[in-house]
C-alpha cells in the first residue's frame, strides 16, 4: 500500500510536469455522506458513538479530487473527508467538525495494487479509516490535520 502522503506528493509533481496547477489535483469537492458513513462503519464502536452523539449531514467534503489525466478516476474524490455535524443535545446544539482520515490503495480492474508509477491507470481506490479527528467547529479556522500524514 502506498502511503497517502506519498501519493499526494506524486500527484503534485505530476501536476507540475503536465503543466497544470496543484489545485487541479487537490481541488476537492462534495461527496454523498453515505460514502463517508460506509468508511465510518469500519470502526463500529466509534461509528455508534458518533451516530448517537451527532446528526450527520447529507454531504461531506473530500479534500482530494482527481485531475482529468487519471484515465478512469478523473473527477473522482478521495479523503480525508470533512463534515460538520450538529450535536444531538437539544440543550446545546453545538456544531462539530469531523475529519475522517484515510489510507488509500490504488488498484487496477482486477484488484491488484498498483505501484506509484502506475496510479494514473488505476480503476479504483480502496480507502480505509486511519483516524478520526473531532473538534468544535469554532476551531475550523485552522485546518485539522490527519495525525499520520500531516494532511
Amino acid at each position: 500500500m502506498i502511503p497517502v502522503d506519498h501519493i499526494r506528493v506524486i500527484l503534485l509533481l505530476c501536476a507540475f510536469a503536465l503543466g497544470t496547477t496543484p489545485t487541479a489535483v487537490r481541488a476537492g469537492g462534495s461527496v454523498e455522506f453515505e460514502q463517508v458513513e460506509q468508511l465510518l462503519r469500519e470502526q463500529p464502536a466509534t461509528y455508534r458513538w458518533l451516530a448517537a452523539t451527532l446528526r450527520f449531514p447529507d454531504s461531506a467534503f473530500a479534500q482530494v479530487r482527481f485531475a482529468p489525466y487519471f484515465r478512469t478516476l478523473g473527477g473522482g474524490r478521495m479523503g480525508p473527508y470533512v463534515f460538520t455535524a450538529q450535536s444531538r443535545d437539544s440543550a446545546q446544539p453545538d456544531r462539530i467538525e469531523v475529519v475522517v482520515c484515510t489510507t488509500s490503495q490504488f488498484v487496477d480492474a482486477t484488484g491488484h495494487a498498483l505501484g506509484a508509477d502506475q496510479v494514473f491507470s488505476a480503476t479504483r481506490v480502496i480507502e480505509h479509516v486511519s483516524s478520526i479527528v473531532v473538534r468544535d467547529e469554532s476551531q475550523a479556522s485552522v485546518p485539522a490535520l490527519c495525525p499520520e500524514s500531516g494532511q
